[in-house]
């Protein structure tokens, strides 16, 4: 006699998914950079290159997972997308060298694209539209908290030594795969197609969501704010170690080591994220808010007012007190926007589109990445990094654009 395993709500898992991606990524990157300047031995250029190797081959492989998604199953594409990342942070713990790092990349993003695009479209067609932004919402809140253990996890296995904390991460997404294999539960998913599962099935799908972001206007804009967003963030995100490092006295405090420091760091991200988010949902109204992009556009000029400050401080809490902006408010803004866009894309076709607007954050990060890390090599790592805000400010009244277009949108339903 067979044991039926009852599958948990939707919500829980999702909850439970972003309090384990919250843990893994500040096991993996509290002090994964210093890892990898320490450890490995990484330039600010090879650690732009292994950043922009990341984002290329999700780049490669983010509409074929997305198509993936749509047509067989989201459940199954999030299972296997957590278990690849896992083994990602195996090889980076491993691998202590600058091909390891390349190597534990390319796994990477690899796996990330079966996740990204399917997890939002999976929890979106199980719970509604009307109740996404709302648990989006209540998971970046979820995965705050699970960053604050992961912070201090993090801290501590890294006195021992900095690769423990990676290895730690991978292990905890391998698990995560197998309690999804048991309890994730798939009810209202459709597929995009009856047909039996074809290569030119797959393309007929990618040519579908290809033609309905042409066909949208709103779509094709936001499309370019994304862009934009990932010319800037990969310089942002892979030059701020090397700058704390050398620009910051932290030597400041007794006592206090650089994984003290680091720590503290990602601490007041996580803080300021969980303020942020809760000040968000009660200040405005689920997704059909006319003045979302006038609130994003805001969140925006704040983020490159604190990457300027990031960029040419050397005094410790005004650097704090940067990034803790710039990151809290970046984390908030992508459940916003993404519960924005959804409205926009039919059911049958969500993971692949969205996988598509993703794919537009990775193209621009690797584009972007490696010129930002030669100006960071050539001259200096707070010029790459104030460099970074050109590819921002239109970004600002792209938002506002954006805006008008879903107030249009709104007025003829």
């Amino acid at each position: 006699m067979s044991i039926g395993i009852k599958k948990f709500k939707a919500k829980h898992i999702y909850y439970l998914y972003s309090a384990v991606n919250g843990l893994m990524f500040t096991l993996a990157f509290t002090l994964g950079m210093v890892y990898q300047v320490r450890t490995v031995g990484l330039n600010p250029f090879q650690l732009v290159v292994v950043g922009t190797t990341l984002e290329l081959s999700a780049l490669l492989f983010e509409i074929p997972t997305g198509i993936v998604a749509d047509l067989v199953s989201r459940r199954a594409s999030v299972i296997f997308g957590s278990f690849i990342t896992g083994v990602a942070r195996l090889i980076e713990g491993l691998v202590p060298t600058y091909g390891g790092m390349l190597m534990a990349q390319v796994t990477w993003g690899f796996g990330y694209t079966f996740i990204s695009g399917a997890l939002t479209a999976w929890i979106t067609d199980e719970v509604g539209e009307d109740k996404v932004e709302a648990i989006l919402l209540e998971g970046t809140q979820i995965s705050a908290i699970a960053e604050g253990v992961g912070i201090v996890l993090a801290v501590l296995l890294s006195m021992i030594a900095l690769k423990w904390p990676i290895l730690l991460s991978g292990v905890l997404f391998i698990l995560l795969a197998g309690l999804m294999i048991l309890f994730m539960p798939e009810t209202n998913f459709e597929k995009s197609s009856d047909g039996p599962i074809s290569l030119g099935l797959g393309l007929d799908t990618f040519k579908q969501s290809f033609g309905l972001i042409r066909a949208s206007r709103f779509l094709l804009v936001f499309a370019l704010v994304i862009f934009l967003i990932g010319l800037s963030s990969e310089g942002f995100d892979r030059l701020y170690t090397p700058l704390m490092l050398s620009h910051l006295d932290l030597n400041v405090v007794d006592g206090m080591g650089e994984e003290m420091w680091f720590g503290i760091l990602r601490g007041g991200v996580l803080v300021m994220s969980l303020g942020l988010t809760q000040l968000v949902k009660h200040w405005r109204t689920l997704e059909n808010s006319p003045k979302l992009g006038m609130i994003l556009a805001g969140m925006m000029i704040v983020q490159i007012i604190g990457v300027l400050v990031v960029a040419n401080t050397h005094a410790l809490w005004v650097f704090f007190i940067a990034f803790w902006m710039v990151n809290g408010l970046r984390q908030t803004t992508y459940p916003l926007q993404t519960s924005w866009v959804i409205q926009f894309i039919p059911a049958k076709m969500r993971a692949t589109v969205l996988s598509m607007t993703e794919q537009m954050d990775q193209f621009g990060q690797t584009i972007g990445g490696i010129p930002i890390g030669y100006v960071g090599q050539r001259f200096t790592i707070g010029l790459a990094i104030s460099v970074t805000t050109v590819f921002l400010v239109p970004v600002v009244g792209l938002y506002a654009w954006l805006t008008g277009m879903a107030a249009d949108k709104v007025e003829v339903e």
